[in-house]
């Protein structure tokens, strides 16, 4: 069933997992291949959404570390992947 992803062009380790349903999680995204869909899972959503509220309440009047500014934005890069056309 991996052959299913080859046109997504989503590296997968070609020794490891196991063969998956139509819908399945995979670094860290929900994904849905009839629908040729990704998306975030509602947990991961819920802490993304806690992190991002968090940074906002901590930093609103002062300035924010680099590493925790950096853990953001790492955070929201991986969400873009799934947000791009959204």
């Amino acid at each position: 069933m991996k052959n299913l992803i080859t046109p997504l062009s989503v590296p997968w380790h070609k020794e490891k997992g196991l063969d998956f349903t139509d819908v399945f999680v995979y670094v860290g995204l929900s994904w849905n291949i009839p629908e040729k869909s990704v998306s975030l899972p509602g947990s991961k959503h819920l802490k993304y959404l806690t992190k991002i509220q968090s940074f906002l309440q901590s930093y609103e009047y002062a300035q924010a570390p680099k590493v925790e500014a950096e853990s953001l934005s790492g955070t929201l890069t991986h969400i873009t992947f799934v947000f791009l056309h959204g």
